[in-house]
């Protein structure tokens, strides 16, 4: 549960990780900056995107709003009480926001999670 994509927009991908799969692990995404030496937490860029489920999380990445920088993405994992949502939260240096237009359930009335996967995105 890898994603990669350039998050603060200084031109280099950071990683995005979430856990799992495993029914005690959370729903949650972090950031990672990857260049210059060891990988380090990006600040403020770590949110439990659905606290209440379990079974981690998958990532991706892209430039959905065409800024420049890239948005992170979550989706829930294989929780059996999960629906197919998926997640959009920009990343502004210290904080991941939710993004309004990016939060939406793929397949609504199916459960147990999805998978994202996201490319660059038309300009």
């Amino acid at each position: 549960r890898v994603g990669a994509g350039d998050l603060d927009g200084d031109g280099a991908h950071e990683g995005i990780f979430g856990p799992g799969p495993g029914p005690a692990l959370p729903q949650r995404i972090r950031g990672f900056e990857l260049q210059g030496g060891p990988m380090s937490p990006l600040p403020g860029c770590d949110i439990d995107a659905w606290p209440s489920l379990a079974y981690g999380a998958g990532t991706a990445s892209g430039d959905l709003d065409a800024d420049g920088t890239d948005e992170a993405f979550a989706c829930q994992g294989f929780d059996p009480s999960a629906t197919t949502r998926i997640r959009g939260y920009a990343y502004d240096g210290s904080t991941l926001r939710p993004v309004a237009t990016s939060d939406f359930d793929t397949f609504p009335g199916f459960s147990q999670g999805t998978h994202v996967a996201l490319d660059a995105l038309p300009r």
